[in-house]
């Protein structure tokens, strides 16, 4: 049999406009580097208003809110965790407050990226209630976590919260101490990225030495995570995506090397995250298998490089030519039996992560070839193919993913 179309793996070719994709937003005409001030996103655009931009922050896409654009622009910090007691501030009930004492709550706040710092005493996305007299003063809002009172000698009435939840960030730890006469309170870290604060006294409160809170960025690739420790090793670490919203765990890969990230497929089986090119001529009996425990991930773009073998195991071969091939891309179907055939199969099943394959992005080649996509929900798709040669598969052997929901 002459057999003179063989499918080539779906792992060659990317197009450069994917490999701009993730740092185009970022970069300002005219200026030929990526901004890191609200300041530099107005000098690249005069008439940018108000708003969401994403800047570089220590080489990592971080969303800021910009304010005051037209005057003299600065960086707030989102905070997507919002509430009676999340990001607020409380001065307790004393004989120099109101009933109730003072409470302010907070939406953003104030950030300074050539630092990674926030500047507590900024009350400008902040609405309050109550007061507090110093003096012959009275003032209407707290710095974001300020707990404090002027109740009673070693008392802790006041409270506050900082929770960076859903930010790239994380508090630098043992940043709080007391002052005041007679004070007493505690900070009281939960995970990385909450803090909690209790604090009073004769009068007496709880905060950084300068008002300013001193935050680390939380990785977003690999290389950053070896970055931050030297002494990392290959394992699951979690990186922060999509511009530090999500928090993600992924297996880095070739630590003391080249940094590699990859997706643990918690589904694993004869027939799941596997490829197959079905028996033909040009293949040993039975074909080619090939099973996944992991899929390369590129965390930029939230897609599969479908054609890295590092996590499979394999049996058979395939013979493109004179040249014998031993594993097949992940989800890979494809055979050279007939004419429209496809006794190939494949699987991709995300299922236990966090992500949904994006629909629609297989498709047919080869000669004379055959075969479907077939998705069950939103993170399995079943995959049969065949020809005379005929496969498929992507059109860049990368499989485009999105990140779930947060219920």
């Amino acid at each position: 049999m002459n057999m003179t179309t063989h499918p080539l793996p779906f792992s060659q070719g990317k197009p450069l406009c994917m490999a701009l994709t993730a740092s185009a937003a970022l970069l300002l005409p005219g200026i030929g580097h990526a901004a890191s001030t609200c300041a530099e996103v107005r000098a690249q655009n005069p008439f940018a208003g108000d708003g969401t931009y994403t800047i570089s922050v220590g080489n990592q896409p971080v969303d800021v809110y910009c304010h005051d654009m037209a005057g003299s622009p600065r960086e707030y910090l989102t905070l997507p965790k919002t509430g009676s007691t999340t990001n607020y501030a409380h001065y307790g009930q004393s004989p120099n407050t109101s009933a109730g004492g003072m409470k302010s709550w907070y939406t953003k706040a104030r950030f300074d990226p050539a630092t990674l710092a926030l500047n507590l005493g900024d009350t400008t996305f902040s609405t309050s209630e109550g007061w507090v007299r110093y003096g012959t003063t009275y003032v209407y809002s707290q710095g974001l976590g300020g707990a404090a009172d002027c109740a009673a000698p070693y008392s802790q009435t006041g409270r506050g919260n900082i929770d960076l939840t859903g930010t790239p960030f994380d508090i630098v730890p043992n940043q709080f101490q007391l002052n005041g006469y007679l004070p007493a309170g505690s900070a009281t870290p939960s995970g990385s990225q909450i803090v909690n604060l209790a604090a009073g006294g004769y009068c007496g409160a709880i905060g950084t030495s300068d008002g300013r809170l001193q935050l680390t960025l939380r990785p977003s690739t690999c290389a950053k995570v070896r970055e931050q420790n030297p002494a990392a090793s290959d394992g699951t670490y979690v990186l922060s995506l999509v511009h530090g919203t999500r928090d993600v765990q992924v297996y880095c890969h070739d630590m003391a090397g080249s940094p590699r990230e990859y997706l643990t497929l918690p589904k694993t089986g004869s027939t799941t995250n596997y490829a197959h090119y079905g028996q033909s001529p040009n293949t040993s009996a039975g074909g080619l298998k090939s099973w996944y425990t992991k899929a390369r991930f590129d965390p930029a773009t939230l897609a599969l490089e479908l054609g890295d073998t590092t996590f499979s195991t394999s049996e058979g071969w395939a013979r493109y030519g004179t040249t014998y091939v031993y594993s097949q891309g992940l989800g890979g179907a494809a055979d050279c039996a007939a004419p429209y055939s496809q006794t190939g199969r494949g699987n991709i099943d995300l299922t236990g992560t966090p992500f949904d394959i994006v629909p629609n992005q297989f498709q047919l080649n080869g000669y004379l070839p055959a075969g479907s996509a077939t998705p069950s929900g939103s993170q399995i798709v079943n995959l049969a193919a065949g020809g005379y040669c005929g496969a498929i598969g992507t059109s860049d052997g990368r499989l485009q993913l999105t990140l779930q929901p947060v219920l």
